[in-house]
């Protein structure tokens, strides 16, 4: 007996640890906004993500302090939320 569930393709974000650009890739996933967040709980990037062909998006982060972050990506609901922890080294 089959479940009719459809399965949401989980976004990429690479490389990690990141240097100076961050890649997403939502891979047909419906979220629309990106945010990054320190370990002291501030955001320091925030960006909302308008549908492109390709669905993948290139954030400059070469302005972020050496550290460990949370990436959360959200849809315009708030009913689903992806996160990520991305170390940003150099």
């Amino acid at each position: 007996h089959q479940r009719n569930e459809k399965v949401t393709p989980l976004p990429l974000l690479r490389p990690n640890p990141a240097n100076s650009l961050l890649k997403l890739n939502l891979n047909g996933s419906e979220y629309d906004k990106f945010e990054m967040v320190n370990t002291m709980g501030q955001r320091v990037y925030e960006s909302s993500l308008i549908k492109l062909e390709k669905d993948e998006y290139i954030f400059d982060i070469s302005g972020l302090s050496e550290g460990l972050y949370l990436v959360t990506l959200t849809d315009s609901k708030d009913l689903s939320k992806f996160t990520r922890k991305i170390v940003v080294a150099r």
